[in-house]
C-alpha cells in the first residue's frame, strides 16, 4: 500500500494563488488603469515605469481580498497574471518580486521578475552607469536580466540643468 501524500499546508501556497484568476485579473486592471506612467529619465516609453497610486503595504501597492488573509502585494498579481503562475515568487522559497526599475511602486510587468531575496537584495546597490576616466560612460549592470535605470543621457541633462 503506498503512502499517502503529506497533506499541504495553508502556508504553503502562496495567498497571491488563492485568489481566483479571475479575480486577481480584476484586481490588476483597475490598479493598471489608475497607474501614473513615470519617465523615469529613460528616453524609451518602453521602459517607463507604471507606477501605482492604491493601497501601500511596506511602501509596496498591495491588495486586501479577505478579511482573514494577509494583504497581497500588488507585483505578485502582475506576475501571475502576465507571466503565469511558475513566476509566483514563494516566501517559503526565500523568493520575491524583484524591480529591474528599483521602484516598489512599479506595476508594469516587463519591470518585474521572481528571483531570490539574496539576488534582489544585490540588485539595491547597482550603479548601472559609470563614468571612465575617458569621460565615457558605461552601462556596468551585471544583473541578468539587467537593472532598469535612468540612461546616461537623460542624467547627464539633469547635471546640466543643476
Amino acid at each position: 500500500m503506498a503512502a499517502a501524500a503529506p497533506k499541504r499546508q495553508r502556508n504553503d501556497v502562496p495567498a497571491v494563488m488563492r485568489v481566483s484568476l479571475a479575480r486577481a485579473k480584476s484586481l490588476i486592471e483597475v490598479r493598471q488603469a489608475n497607474a501614473v506612467v513615470e519617465q523615469n529619465g529613460q528616453d524609451d516609453p518602453a521602459l517607463w515605469c507604471q507606477l501605482d497610486t492604491g493601497m501601500f503595504q511596506n511602501g509596496y501597492p498591495s491588495v486586501s481580498y479577505s478579511h482573514t488573509e494577509a494583504n497581497i502585494q500588488v507585483s505578485h498579481l502582475v506576475l501571475r497574471v502576465e507571466k503565469g503562475e511558475e513566476h509566483v515568487p514563494h516566501r517559503c522559497r526565500r523568493e520575491t518580486a524583484s524591480h529591474l526599475c528599483h521602484n516598489k511602486r512599479c506595476i508594469k510587468a516587463e519591470h518585474l521578475i521572481k528571483e531570490s531575496v539574496g539576488a534582489n537584495g544585490r540588485r539595491n546597490g547597482c550603479l548601472a552607469f559609470v563614468t571612465c576616466d575617458c569621460g565615457a560612460r558605461i552601462n556596468a549592470c551585471g544583473h541578468y536580466p539587467r537593472c532598469i535605470l535612468p540612461s546616461p543621457h537623460a542624467q547627464a541633462v539633469e547635471e546640466e540643468e543643476e
